[in-house]
């Protein structure tokens, strides 16, 4: 065993590497004390607490409390609940430990995963310290109540970098929904929380109590990525989503709007939704309730640049619609005509490809599909098609997974 003992960590390090399962990491860390730590490292690096394995978690961190300190990502899986005063089913562990997960770095979970209202202050203090290094987060709410904990929380990690928050409810938000108090920032430190990247799917009534959290905490100042999918179930309460995407004007590089009918993203006479007003935008994926209203939209969204403002550096743009035949034929001449002229007028230097995502076809005719599908908007955009555009016309029949699982919701798939 002196042999083992010497081994340099590095050396540990690898072998412990390809040991894949559980039960080849427990023998690991048998093998030798030298050996624990690195096994107990890659063991418990990613942790998935569900409703069947989180007692017994709760006990091995009551005898190994530096178990807590291995954890980088935890996954908190436990079944929403359809009651009046709770979002889902809290964890049984102790908030305390949390102080111990300085390692913390990726959270997934729903809303209230620790029973916020039954929690006191040096147990809300606890879980602080605990998110203190947090960089990416995921957070689902069937209820918008743990808002204000979160924020509070949150206010000390100047490490998040993602965060992604879907807010989904079988029926209509409530007042008591909608208007959750946001604390101010403690102290006089303002937050630390500053983005790059922001996902959220919502309802969009939901909308306005997370774009209060997010802009009261200058959340949004150096933010990469913005990607937004909001329906309308009800009318929305103020203009919540204009406030993001104005928010995140000067640093966005990736804007992704999909936005219900019934939905607008109006433009501002002091800060115009336009091209120019985005200095650093590269890539626009945008819907905008039906095809006709997302190119007018797209057609708006370019146009309007004054010769002295800011030239764009857009590269790329994505109709993102899995646009049907049936929906192609209901589009006006007018629609298409309108972000035809737009493209080849507008200051848009950069700009090297128009795209269009259109659902896969998955049979043995999907080339023939595809070349309908291409002349038919070739021929409604006959300037941006023609020989001399720089701009090249292409048409994605991928689709991320995240998106497939929206837009297939939603839309029954029709092809040529």
């Amino acid at each position: 065993m002196a042999d083992v003992a010497a081994l340099p960590g590095e050396v540990i390090a690898h072998i412990v590497a390809f040991l894949r399962d559980a039960s080849s990491l427990r023998i690991a860390a048998l093998i030798h004390p030298s050996f624990t730590p690195w096994a107990r490292a890659t063991r418990f690096r990613h942790v998935r607490l569900t409703q069947d394995n989180t007692a017994a978690f709760a006990v091995l961190l009551q005898s190994s409390p530096l178990v807590a300190s291995y954890i980088q990502q935890l996954e908190i899986d436990m079944p929403l609940v359809n009651d009046a005063d709770s979002d889902a089913l809290p964890i049984p562990l102790p908030s305390e430990h949390f102080t111990l997960c300085r390692n913390l770095r990726g959270l997934t979970s729903h809303g209230d995963p620790f029973g916020f209202r039954q929690l006191d202050t040096s147990q809300l203090t606890a879980l602080r310290e605990g998110m203190r290094g947090l960089r990416t987060l995921e957070l689902t709410f069937a209820r918008l109540y743990p808002l204000p904990y979160w924020s509070a929380l949150l206010d000390a990690c100047d490490t998040l970098e993602s965060l992604e928050i879907r807010a989904n409810k079988p029926n209509q938000w409530t007042w008591e929904d909608i208007h959750v108090a946001i604390p101010s920032v403690l102290g006089s430190t303002p937050s630390g929380m500053h983005l790059q990247v922001l996902r959220i799917a919502c309802e969009a009534q939901a909308l306005a109590p997370i774009s209060q959290w997010l802009l009261s905490r200058d959340a949004l100042d150096t933010l990469v990525v913005l990607e937004l999918n909001i329906y309308c179930i009800d009318r929305p309460i103020e203009d919540a989503l204009g406030a993001l995407v104005r928010a995140a004007m000067c640093s966005v590089k990736e804007l992704r709007l999909h936005l219900d009918d019934g939905l607008r993203l109006e433009h501002d006479k002091n800060t115009p939704l336009t091209a120019a007003s985005f200095p650093l935008l590269r890539t626009l994926r945008v819907r905008v309730g039906e095809l006709a209203t997302t190119l007018e939209w797209t057609a708006a969204f370019l146009g309007s640049q004054a010769p002295q403002a800011h030239r764009s550096v857009l590269e790329r743009i994505t109709i993102d619609d899995c646009i049907q035949r049936h929906r192609l034929e209901a589009t006006s001449v007018a629609s298409w005509a309108a972000l035809d002229d737009a493209l080849v007028v507008a200051a848009l230097p950069s700009l090297v490809a128009l795209s269009f995502t259109h659902p896969p076809a998955g049979h043995e005719e999907a080339s023939e599909t595809q070349l309908n599908f291409a002349s038919y908007i070739a021929s409604r955009m006959p300037r941006l098609a023609g020989s001399k555009s720089r701009i090249r016309l292409q048409f994605d029949e991928e689709v991320d997974e995240r998106e497939a699982e929206i837009l297939m919701s939603r839309v029954t798939c029709v092809v040529f």
